[in-house]
């Protein structure tokens, strides 16, 4: 933290104050300025203090709007990939009704004799 010039100023009148030999008067500035620096260190504490909650809420902020973006991404991605799969089953299952159809067709036009047998309808043989 910066000190401030009245600090600087007991400080520099404490060493001048020791070189004189003045020990008593230097001690009782040195006291002073102790006082005065914790005091400065606890007010620029709390100022550094809340700047570390300001840069911590809008962090917390940021990582929830990326959360947020995230899941709405995530929810897009789930609903093109149902789509997709119901696209995909419909085909399937226009397939199967197109060979069943075809299947029905072929042994409808003949004898009962050469119907499928249970196990190749299982099977889907067609």
């Amino acid at each position: 933290p910066r000190l401030s010039s009245d600090l600087l100023a007991l400080r520099k009148q404490q060493a001048n104050l020791s070189k004189q030999g003045e020990y008593a008067e230097a001690s009782r500035v040195k006291a002073k300025g102790d006082a005065l620096e914790i005091v400065e260190l606890r007010n620029a504490g709390q100022f550094h203090g809340g700047m570390l909650a300001v840069a911590q809420d809008k962090l917390v902020c940021r990582q929830q709007n990326e959360m947020r973006a995230l899941g709405e991404r995530i929810q897009a991605g789930h609903g093109s990939l149902e789509l997709q799969r119901r696209k995909e089953l419909e085909s399937v299952v226009l397939q199967y009704r197109a060979k069943r159809g075809a299947t029905e067709a072929r042994n409808n036009g003949y004898s009962g004799a050469s119907r499928l047998s249970p196990y190749e309808e299982s099977i889907g043989r067609w």
